[in-house]
């Protein structure tokens, strides 16, 4: 795979169809990353940030922004790979006896996403705000996971929490594939709206998403515009 790296973790710069065949694919554990503006300021920000990053085995870029400021260093990303594009279209094309995880924000998520998709072993966990404070609240999820030994987890909860699971869960699996998507699962199945197609080809779904939850995301989007001066000026 051909990696970017313009920014401190490596970009898998590949279509959604070789990220979707990855996913697929049976073998070894692995987990994958989909980085946007947030998480690329914080992994600037934060060594622990960017080591769980780079420690994926699949990290592609989630964001015509990081796109665009590729280009602006002269290298580059040509395919931006969106979490909710990957989910929907993963779900879409897992075979509907294989095993699907899903640590989500509310346990609804589970039924919806097993009738949307038409899949027969679906099952979800949806901790507590904070679960990733408590190492034994921690330990007992991977061990939920394990146990029901999934091809597909679905790690719907948030940076940089589905990654700390996604990390601890290499210890103790040795097969399926763990995919790191915020809120991608509840696009997947119609409980959060997606932004216009068009917004989102021209890098303006934060727009929209900040229309949506403005007391949340505008604070949030004012503070990543240091994006620009930690990727261009730095």
């Amino acid at each position: 795979m051909l990696v970017n790296n313009c920014f401190p973790v490596g970009i898998q710069d590949v279509p959604i169809s070789e990220a979707i065949k990855f996913c697929l694919a049976a073998g070894r554990y692995r987990y994958v990353v989909t980085p946007n503006v947030d998480h690329m300021c914080r992994i600037y920000d934060d060594s622990s940030m960017r080591r769980l990053y780079a420690g994926a085995d699949l990290c592609v870029c989630d964001s015509k922004i990081l796109q665009y400021i590729s280009i602006l260093k002269r290298s580059p990303i040509r395919n931006v790979v969106r979490g909710s594009d990957l989910v929907q279209q993963l779900l879409s094309g897992v075979e509907k006896e294989r095993r699907v995880f899903i640590l989500g924000s509310t346990v609804d998520l589970g039924p919806a996403v097993a009738a949307r998709f038409a899949l027969e072993n679906v099952a979800i966990v949806a901790p507590d705000f904070g679960f990733e404070k408590s190492p034994q609240t921690l330990q007992s999820i991977v061990s939920q996971i394990v146990e029901f030994d999934p091809d597909l987890i679905l790690l719907a909860v948030g940076s940089p929490r589905q990654e700390c699971v996604a990390e601890l869960l290499g210890a103790r699996l040795s097969r399926g594939v763990a995919v790191c998507c915020g809120n991608a699962v509840s696009f997947a199945v119609g409980s959060s709206k997606r932004s216009p197609r068009w917004m989102s080809r021209v890098g303006l779904e934060w727009l929209h998403r900040m229309f949506q939850e403005p007391g949340r995301l505008i604070p949030r989007y004012v503070g990543n515009l240091r994006i620009f001066f930690k990727a261009l000026l730095q």
